[in-house]
């Protein structure tokens, strides 16, 4: 692997690329970035660094993110009665829009319905 920088990828190595440090050898060009300590305690202080650099993003990106919403997109509540349009359009003439029978809601999400006629969850852009 060779050690020297490259000018496209900010100065650094394909070494410091790779393992996030520099090449501990005493040939390093500038400021020494491991002295005659023990490696063990080098890695150990890089460690804490970058544990730490890593808390500090981490909090800028949860105060940064949005909220889920927790109310309903729709009106409907368990127990109302509710139509649900039809997906099948062919029996139906152009331009007009079937539903089935009344309904009772079951349950409710955010975003879906489930009645006593349906067993799956039917969106509410669906329910009227």
């Amino acid at each position: 692997m060779r050690m020297t920088t490259q000018v496209a990828l900010d100065h650094l190595s394909p070494y410091e690329l790779v393992l996030g440090r520099p090449f501990p050898l005493p040939w390093h060009r500038g400021k020494q970035a491991l002295g005659t300590g023990d490696l063990d305690v080098h890695l150990s202080e890089y460690a804490a660094g970058l544990l730490q650099t890593l808390d500090d993003y981490w909090t800028q990106v949860s105060e940064k993110k949005t909220q889920i919403p927790t109310e309903n997109t729709h009106p409907f509540k368990v127990g109302d009665r509710v139509l649900v349009k039809k997906l099948d359009k062919m029996g139906t003439p152009l331009g007009e829009t079937t539903y089935s029978a009344p309904a009772d809601v079951i349950a409710v999400t955010r975003t879906a319905v489930l009645t006593d006629l349906f067993p799956q969850w039917i969106h509410a852009g669906r329910v009227k």
